[in-house]
Parts: C-alpha cells; sequence; structure tokens
C-alpha cells in the first residue's frame, strides 16, 4: 500500500465527534465527488469513489446526520486496472433538499464556494481539508520526493482550497494541469504540518521517520562525494606538481634550486598522495598549509618559465 493511501485509511478512520465537523465533511464530499439526478421529479445525489475506506467514511457521515437510507453499488471500472467503483445513493429528495441546506448547496448558487461557517472554525477547517485530502488528495511516496496535491475542476475551487490551508501557514499553491486545476504542497515540513493539521498522527511519524533515514542517507552521500571529489583534486595537484618537479630536474636539476624548495621537491616525488598538510608535516621545521602552497607556486613559475625559454 502506498504512504497515500495509508494516510488517507488512517484520516478515514478518524473518529468522528460531533455535527459540525460532521457536516464540515459533508460539505467537501458534496463538493468534490458528488452528482446529482432527477428522475420523475425527485432528486437524488450520488458519491462515486474509488476507495472503500472513503465509501465508508461518506457512508457514515450521512448517516449520523440524517438516519436514513442509503443504497449501496459496488462496480468495476471499465479501464485496464479493473478498479472497484463505490457509489452511494442518497434517494430521499427530502432529506436531499435539507442535505443541500446544510451545505449550503441550496439553489446551486455557491457550488464551489467553501461555506463560511469553514472558514471561521478551527475544528471545521480541519475536517473540511481531511475530507477534501481523502476526497481528491494524494501524496507522492516521500522515499522518491516531497509532493501533496489535490485535483480540481474550477480555478475557483482550487484557490478556495489554497487559500484555507494557508490559514496555517502552509504555503499552498494552485496551478492549471490540462483541463484541471492543482492545489499543491512542495517541501517536507509543509507536508507534515498538513498531515498534522487533518489529524493523522501516523502518517505525521511514518512521514518524519522516512525523512530523518532519507537526510541521514543524503547527508553521507554528499559527504562521500566531497570527499572523492577533494581526494581527486588532490590527486590532480599532485600529479601537476610532480610534472613540474621532473620538468626542472631535467631541465637544471635540483641542486640549482634554494634549498628551501629543493627539500619540498625531493618530499613531493616521494610522497605523492600526500596533501599539502601533509607534506608541510615532513619539513623540517614544519611549514603549515599556505607555506608549501606558495613554494610549489614557486616551483611552478620556474618550471613554466623554463618551458617559455625552451620554447624561444
Amino acid at each position: 500500500m502506498s504512504f497515500s493511501q495509508k494516510a488517507k485509511d488512517e484520516a478515514a478512520k478518524l473518529m468522528i465527534t460531533d455535527e459540525d465537523t460532521s457536516l464540515a465533511e459533508l460539505m467537501a464530499y458534496v463538493r468534490y465527488v458528488s452528482s446529482i439526478s432527477f428522475i420523475s421529479g425527485k432528486v437524488a445525489v450520488s458519491f462515486r469513489v474509488q476507495k472503500a475506506a472513503l465509501a465508508r467514511r461518506i457512508f457514515t457521515v450521512i448517516r449520523n446526520l440524517y438516519d436514513t437510507d442509503l443504497d449501496v453499488d459496488i462496480s468495476k471500472m471499465t479501464q485496464l486496472k479493473k478498479m472497484n467503483i463505490y457509489t452511494i445513493v442518497l434517494n430521499d429528495t427530502d432529506i436531499v433538499m435539507q442535505m443541500f441546506k446544510d451545505t449550503r448547496m441550496e439553489g446551486f448558487l455557491d457550488v464551489n464556494k467553501i461555506p463560511k461557517a469553514v472558514k471561521e472554525s478551527d475544528d471545521m477547517r480541519r475536517s473540511y481539508l481531511r475530507a477534501t485530502f481523502l476526497a481528491v488528495g494524494s501524496i507522492t511516496n516521500p522515499e522518491r520526493g516531497y509532493h501533496l496535491e489535490m485535483l480540481f475542476e474550477s480555478e475557483f475551487e482550487a484557490n478556495e482550497v489554497k487559500d484555507l490551508m494557508n490559514v496555517y501557514g502552509l504555503g499552498a499553491k494552485y496551478v492549471k494541469r490540462k483541463e484541471n486545476y492543482i492545489t499543491y504542497l512542495k517541501g517536507a515540513e509543509a507536508i507534515s504540518d498538513f498531515l498534522t493539521v487533518i489529524g493523522t498522527m501516523r502518517a505525521v511519524l511514518s512521514f518524519e521517520n522516512i525523512r530523518v533515514v532519507k537526510d541521514v542517507r543524503n547527508n553521507a552521500n554528499r559527504r562521500t562525494n566531497c570527499e572523492t571529489a577533494n581526494i581527486q583534486k588532490t590527486v590532480d595537484a599532485s600529479t601537476r606538481q610532480v610534472a613540474d618537479i621532473e620538468y626542472i630536474d631535467e631541465m637544471i636539476g635540483l641542486d640549482a634550486l634554494q634549498s628551501d624548495l629543493k627539500e619540498l621537491a625531493i618530499l613531493r616525488l616521494n610522497n605523492r598522495d600526500a596533501s599539502l598538510a601533509e607534506l608541510g608535516r615532513l619539513m623540517e621545521p614544519e611549514l603549515g598549509k599556505s607555506g608549501v602552497n606558495h613554494r610549489l607556486k614557486k616551483l611552478a613559475e620556474m618550471a613554466e618559465n623554463l618551458r617559455i625559454n625552451e620554447e624561444n
């Protein structure tokens, strides 16, 4: 099971505490996963979802609020994956109309608008966001990256949910993708905070554990890469220095050098893998890295001048 689905399963099993938070969840389900039908003068509303956990949640929320009968149908998708489709149908016109009134859908004028009651209540905001995530959200496997998104049919919906998320300082944004609009979060901290907001604490702990392991692994890889790069730099520098010293020896001999340069030249030839600091400790008296580097530059300049003179 994916990390995203585990987080959703946890969200779907959280205790339903009171009527207001139940209603806030229903407001999201009505807006994002429902459809309305008119048959022989009667109104019915259907909720169509792909996960059993979400279907059970919607069923429980409606029954808790209205104590009514619901029809449940399970079918197979016609696409290759052959996934189950769960459809929950409320056929009682009177209760349907009451539901529209309670969820601020009465008259179908504010279908996309998040009700004011949700925006003004912390508990209802959290419940609405939890239901929205259950209905249209997903999280990338944190082993691969940090991305959470929710998919909407309209720009207005995406922007409304973005603003609701940002009440908690999450830095949510939205973007158009093909025919839909995506409200999304980037970054581990924002996603962890969102999971905390909607109450999925086991998912938070799992996410943070993956995040810590991933950070440790990445830091170890960075250190290894840095050490490898430093070793390669040392080897490349040593190769150039040895080539310069051997050229000087061939052209004028090392005995022609000042004593301090001759000492360092011989040490470099005999200790080709040594770092500047290690060369400095081998000298009598010991010399710091900057001093060793300064003398090696003198040898490099001397070799370069000898090459120029030879060409002329």
